[in-house]
Formats: structure tokens, sequence, C-alpha cells
């Protein structure tokens, strides 16, 4: 079986990574045959997916609204050559053009929803409104998700995973401290990983830091996008440069993960985070807000709190109220929590048993 996985291009997005786990998991699989398939190369996860051996083609063009019929053109002279059983798109763009194509020359199509319907734009809602039908089946990764939609035909849950194993044994093996202030022994370090993009919303990090006005814990904000440089901006602005760190692309997330004390997340939608996951495996407490998708990974009081969105009084709260004590047992059952229902191994297992089903 001849898996083509497609998508818009490299960018460090948790569809990326997840395209990049899926495609590893089917690669050890003797009757899958995974290819990956982007509209462009551009994109920080670039040099690791070409470091694997599974095959990549390039549309050389970038997935958006204009560029659509040229997309389609390509990708229907690719596919004409490739010869394969399923084309699994992510993203909605590629879903657009996935749809079109797969029709015309009767390929089996699968589409992953990462987001809730309400949460896009109107002309995404509505390309992927009208081209459903041509799907054989959408995947959601969480019920938030595939509630949103409401419907069930061909639609079904596969959660995001990581894998939980290789993710321990590369947190101890790291040896790396990163050189930031927020790393000091004194500093109790809080972590966010995630793109600067607007849903992100890490200016109400940035305002719950301001908020709490104390010196015992340090805010690292791990990540690039259009909105890093108005962060750092922001930062400056209200004097906390002493108490945040904005990184930027990091190559390796680990260590971050590896050195900090509790995770923190103020995003306004989110499908199913895979940031969650691996901090969970990190052992470190979530708080969260309270969001579709994010409400199925944290539960109130064992693993971590949610939060009311766009509220950084209570994320600035919640941090301060944590004692250590709480810290441990937070993360340790969260450990467990993601060891049990987020193994990826689990979710190419799924993803294989709906491919064979279509």
């Amino acid at each position: 079986m001849k898996v083509a996985l497609f998508m818009n291009d490299f960018n460090n997005g948790g569809a990326e990574r997840l395209v990049r786990d899926l495609a590893i998991g089917f690669d050890s699989k003797p009757n899958v045959e995974p290819i990956v398939i982007v509209g462009s190369r551009a994109g920080e996860l670039r040099e690791e997916f070409e470091s694997k051996s599974i095959p990549i083609y390039s549309l050389d063009t970038d997935i958006s609204a204009g560029s659509i019929p040229k997309a389609i053109w390509k990708l229907t002279r690719l596919l004409s050559k490739l010869k394969v059983d399923i084309l699994h798109s992510h993203i909605a763009f590629s879903h657009l053009v996935s749809r079109i194509v797969c029709g015309y020359l009767g390929i089996t199509h699968v589409a992953t929803y990462h987001n809730v319907k309400h949460h896009k734009p109107a002309f995404k809602r509505c390309a992927e409104y009208a081209t459903e039908p041509l799907s054989s089946h959408i995947i959601c990764v969480s019920n938030g998700v595939k509630n949103s939609f409401q419907r069930d035909n061909n639609m079904s849950v596969i959660y995001n995973g990581i894998k939980v194993s290789k993710f321990t044994q590369e947190l101890q093996s790291s040896n790396v401290t990163p050189d930031l202030v927020g790393f000091e022994e004194h500093n109790r370090t809080v972590l966010n990983v995630a793109r600067c993009v607007e849903q992100k919303r890490q200016q109400d990090l940035i305002k719950a830091v301001e908020i709490a006005n104390s010196d015992d814990f340090h805010l690292v904000i791990v990540g690039d996008g259009p909105k890093r440089q108005s962060l750092e901006k922001e930062v400056q602005s209200r004097g906390l440069s002493d108490k945040i760190t904005v990184t930027g692309y990091v190559d390796s997330i680990i260590p971050y993960y590896k050195n900090s004390d509790i995770f923190v997340s103020a995003s306004s939608n989110e499908g199913l985070p895979t940031t969650h996951l691996e901090a969970m495996a990190a052992e470190l407490p979530i708080i969260s807000t309270d969001i579709p998708g994010v409400r199925e990974v944290v539960n109130q009081g064992q693993n971590g709190y949610l939060c009311s969105v766009n509220s950084p009084h209570d994320l600035a709260e919640r941090i301060e109220l944590l004692e250590t004590d709480e810290i441990e047992q937070l993360g340790s059952t969260g450990r467990e929590f993601v060891s049990e229902r987020f193994s990826m191994e689990t979710i190419v297992d799924e993803h294989v048993k709906l491919y064979s089903s279509l």
C-alpha cells in the first residue's frame, strides 16, 4: 500500500510534526510504502525530513488561495507518475487541492483536521465544506475537533501522539542546559513552546508575568513565527527582559523540556496540542486554557490546571499557587497518562488499520 502524506511546507507546527512521525512509523511497516509531498520546501523542519530515507517530492509552489490552480496541475502530474493508493492531506489548502486531484484521478483521499471548525477563516471553511464529499474519510485529532463539525459520516477521531519511549531516552541522555537567564538554579522555569502566531496568545503570558511581579519564576517562550518580533518588543517595553526570554527557533527542544518546571499555554484554540503531550512526557505539570482539544489531555487537578481564555490574571495566579510537591505529583500523573493514551506506535497502527478498511 503506497501512501502519500501531503502538507503545505516544512513549518515547525503540530501538523507537520505529526506527518513526520507518521511517515517514520509507516516506514517500519512491511505493508506500507510512505512518501511525503509538500507544496514548497520552506520551513524549519526541512533538514529533519530530508535526513530520513523516506522519498520527498515538492510541487515548488506556495499553496495559498492564489496558487490553487497551479498546485492542482502540478499535483495531478506528480500523482499520475507515482501511482499512490492513498493520498492523506493535512492543512486546509492541501485538502482542497488533494480532493480535486484525487477525484479526477480516482485515488482514495483521507484528510486530517487539526483544528476546530469555527476557528478557521471563512474561505477555508467554505472550501472544506464544498469539497468534503470527495474525501473517503476524515480524521479529527480530537473529539473537540470532530464535535465542531457536527457530523459522523466518514469521520472519526485519531489522536495526535508522540514517541514516549524515544522522547524519554532523549531527555535522559541530554546533558545540555540552555544558556538563558531562566535556567539559573534560583529560578523556577515556566516553559511555553509554540509558534509565535495570534492563536497562541503569548502576549497573555507576558501580561501574566507582569501581573505576578515575582522573582520566583522565569518565562521562556520557545518558537518562531510572524509575531516573534512584536513579542520581543512587548517584553522590552514592559521592562520584563530579566523575567522573560523569547528564544526564536531552536534546533532541539529537549533541553528546554528537561530543564523546566512548568509548561504553560494561553492558546485560544487547539486541535490537540502535541506540545502538551511532550510536556507531560517530560513530567511537567500543564497550565493551559480551557478549550476543546486541551480538555482531552489536561485533567483538572490531576496532571495540570485549566484557565479561562484571554485571562492573564488566571494564568498568573495558577503559576504562583503551584507548590513544589504538587508540581512533582502532577508531572508524574501526566507522564503515566500520556504513555497510556497517546503513544505514537498506537496512533500509527490506527492509521494503517483505517487505510486498509478504505
